[in-house]
């Protein structure tokens, strides 16, 4: 690519897109995509809720003596659903605040 009639400022940005598209293609790879992380956070919540149903149903057939196993299950379920759907609200809301951008 021959650069030399090209603007300062030009060279300079695309210079900054590579170095961060490589950035963040390293951070993918090592972390995995937001995409995978948001879906793997929602699956440990339903995992978290089933243990905590299960849990429940469990002490009521007198299967589990140990009420506070049941009382941590139910707890960490809920404060899993409330992370997750703070999470997805703040997702939503940068996602509208990027449509009302104007270009």
């Amino acid at each position: 690519m021959n650069v030399k009639g090209v603007p300062f400022d030009v060279k300079r940005s695309e210079m900054l897109n590579l170095a961060n598209a490589s950035k963040m293609e390293k951070i993918n790879q090592e972390h995995g995509s937001f995409a995978e992380a948001l879906k793997n956070n929602i699956q440990r919540t339903n995992e978290l809720q089933i243990n905590a149903d299960r849990m429940d149903k469990m002490f009521a057939a007198g299967l589990v003596d140990n009420i506070s196993d049941v009382a941590v299950a139910s707890t960490k379920a809920d404060i899993a659903v409330s992370y997750t759907v703070e999470i997805v609200s703040k997702v939503l809301n940068a996602y509208n605040e990027i449509m009302r951008m104007q270009l």
